[in-house]
């Protein structure tokens, strides 16, 4: 989802991704007390760690879908969303300095 509000935004797509992907950085601590957690009760923690781990390869699945279906983030938007360029306007208007 913040990918989709960066994009909205006229956040690149590059950027939205990397973002996303700063995710694994911001989050690696937390996750380390979750895994050490389960490692005593799990016999395999692979799927978890799948499950916690944020990858390239699913945001760009995500966007490449909206391209594929709407053919763009602006169409994804206004067709699947229903958001009008006046939303859009208001909400940039909101959260751009």
């Amino acid at each position: 989802m913040a990918a989709i509000v960066l994009r909205c935004l006229g956040v690149s797509r590059e950027d939205a991704v990397a973002d996303y992907l700063r995710s694994n950085t911001m989050l690696k601590a937390r996750h380390k007390v979750i895994l050490d957690e389960m490692a005593q009760r799990l016999p395999d923690l692979e799927p978890l760690e799948a499950m916690l781990v944020v990858r390239r390869e699913y945001i760009e699945a995500g966007l490449d879908a909206i391209d594929e279906d709407f053919g763009s983030i602006d169409a994804y938007l206004r067709d699947a969303l229903g958001v009008t360029d006046e939303q859009r306007a208001r909400f940039a208007a909101d959260l751009l300095v």
